[in-house]
């Protein structure tokens, strides 16, 4: 099968990966006949919702999955999940609000074309599993034509799902 046309980015802040994690992601990548390409971001301040910027992000096409057989698609999904809960379970991530420290769990997206699933690295390893299973799941099964976001809802073991705009409207309502 040829794989030429599947890419996958990831997009990170400074000094969250070593050339190691780069390097071994690269290197499970291209043995699957992925292009693998990264992008390191400078540390930045953000007047947005910190919802939206994530700490670490892979990004791919939505024809990405449907590029390979569905076990391959799904070993490839896997691949970079476990990767992400590896490194980064309950990991925080020091953000400066008002003049004073926060530590927040470290926000990872992995981004298919108009659906960000938000990695729950916080849970623990099976609620993680179960959650990456779901998701695997929901982004074989919708394309939606408006940026959506997925994230494992651990109280009731399901996914919520919204729009940005329904996000933004809700923060917007907070903020008033």
């Amino acid at each position: 099968m040829n794989n030429q046309g599947q890419k996958i980015e990831l997009i990170y802040e400074r000094d969250t990966l070593e050339n190691t994690d780069i390097l071994e992601l690269q290197t499970e990548l291209t043995e699957r006949n992925v292009h693998f390409d990264s992008q390191q971001r400078s540390i930045m301040t953000c007047a947005s919702i910190d919802f939206f910027m994530p700490v670490i992000q892979f990004v791919t096409s939505e024809s990405f999955l449907f590029g390979f057989t569905a076990s391959a698609a799904w070993d490839l999904f896997k691949t970079i999940t476990r990767f992400a809960y590896n490194k980064f379970h309950n990991h925080k991530t020091h953000k400066r609000y008002n003049g004073k420290t926060v530590d927040t769990p470290t926000n990872i997206h992995f981004d298919i074309g108009n659906t960000h699933l938000v990695l729950p690295v916080d849970t623990d390893q099976d609620k993680y599993e179960y959650a990456v299973d779901k998701f695997f799941k929901y982004v074989s099964s919708h394309t939606p034509n408006k940026t959506t976001y997925v994230w494992y809802n651990e109280t009731d073991k399901s996914l919520t799902t919204k729009t940005e705009e329904q996000i933004i409207n809700e923060e917007i309502k907070k903020q008033q």
